[in-house]
């Protein structure tokens, strides 16, 4: 049986995302300068692009998405601001191998905090996985011999937690809109760096640090964000035309008209789950 297209498309897309965010540690060690630095151009041109692509997606209504980010947007933020930051300073502190592991760690953290938060039920699979990332964790803190390696792979666990919170907590909040959160947790990063930062690179630095910026974070959150499920003003526009076109009964399946309720307080919140704006790059977070 043929794969749907839009499934094939949207593998793809998601693929290429993969693979450019997993650029981050060698983007990092081409560039030697400090970690704020690396912090404050890198949130610059991230959010430069991701708010590029917000106007392009949502034009005059642009600002709803921010409107709508409430106390659980601004705790993403803060927390996916907190993974990045200890991040790229756990790079400058030990090797990429040993960050990118709790990074790597981070999805099964989140799985195991889903199901004592959520409720969320873990596969033979996942319980697994989640045993096997826990054994090398133990491996990596084993191997620690001093106080500095010691702290290092502490700054290391803040990033898989904190990265690992933040997708619980967009789990936990589906009408959130994540991208949005992302630029508030960008907002944070550079605004907390910036006084640390050198404001003057050479040209070939800031280059790479434009690269890191708007491709290795911006670029691979637009392409997960389309490949992932369609923003919702877009399935409604979709449904529509489904529903102009000839023969879409037959080949779509009829579309019913929900009957609408008189009763106010019986109508369905629409800033609930799937309302606007809560699918778009639920997953789309990455250090």
């Amino acid at each position: 049986m043929p794969l749907d297209p839009t499934y094939r498309r949207g593998v793809i897309l998601v693929t290429a995302a993969t693979i450019i965010w997993s650029s981050a540690g060698l983007l990092a060690r081409i560039v030697d300068i400090d970690p704020w630095t690396t912090l404050f151009w890198r949130s610059v041109y991230a959010g430069m692009a991701i708010m590029a692509y917000l106007l392009w997606r949502d034009g005059k209504r642009l600002h709803t998405g921010f409107l709508r980010l409430g106390v659980a947007g601004v705790a993403m933020g803060v927390c996916f601001a907190l993974s990045m930051i200890s991040f790229i300073y756990g790079l400058s502190l030990t090797s990429v191998a040993t960050t990118l592991i709790f990074q790597a760690a981070a999805p099964l953290i989140a799985a195991g905090l889903a199901f004592l938060l959520l409720g969320e039920r873990v596969s033979r699979g996942k319980f697994i996985a989640i045993l096997v990332s826990f054994m090398g964790v133990l491996v990596i803190v084993g191997g620690a011999a001093d106080l500095r390696s010691l702290w290092a792979v502490a700054v290391a666990a803040v990033c898989g937690i904190s990265y690992a919170v933040t997708v619980v907590l967009a789990r936990a909040r589906p009408d959130v809109p994540t991208t949005e959160a992302t630029v508030l947790a960008l907002l944070i990063v550079g605004t907390t760096t910036a006084a640390f930062a050198q404001m003057s690179l050479p040209g070939w630095q800031m280059a790479v640090m434009a690269l890191f910026g708007s491709f290795q974070m911006g670029l691979g959150l637009i392409l997960f964000t389309t490949g992932g499920p369609p923003h919702p003003r877009r399935r409604r526009r979709a449904a529509l035309g489904a529903r102009n076109r000839p023969g879409a009964d037959r080949r779509l399946g009829r579309i019913r008209r929900r009957p609408r309720h008189r009763d106010p307080h019986r109508r369905l919140h629409r800033g609930g789950l799937g309302g606007s704006g809560g699918g778009d790059g639920a997953g789309a977070i990455v250090c």
